[in-house]
């Protein structure tokens, strides 16, 4: 999550940190959850970064006093390490 919401630019960067996460701790995979209150960018950057989406909670998150449901995904250390994404 970025606070100042810009996300054109980092995705070479945050695929560096997921990276270092995967070999630094030996992850097998990493999970992000995006609630759907967010805008159209956040899910085609979270997409961009290689993480899949698995299914949905619903009502899982609450925002300006209103239920969401939340998008689950996930991506494999073999898909960021070995796979054919930007290196």
């Amino acid at each position: 999550s970025f606070f100042d919401r810009r996300h054109k630019g980092r995705e070479k960067l945050v695929k560096e940190m997921l990276r270092y996460a995967f070999l630094r701790y030996s992850f097998r995979r990493l999970s992000a959850e995006v609630p759907l209150y967010v805008t159209h960018h956040v899910f085609r950057f979270t997409e961009g970064l290689g993480f899949v989406k698995e299914g949905r909670k619903r009502n899982a998150t609450k925002y300006d006093n209103q239920w969401f449901d939340v998008n689950l995904y996930g991506i494999l250390r073999e898909e960021l390490l070995d796979g054919n994404q930007d290196k």
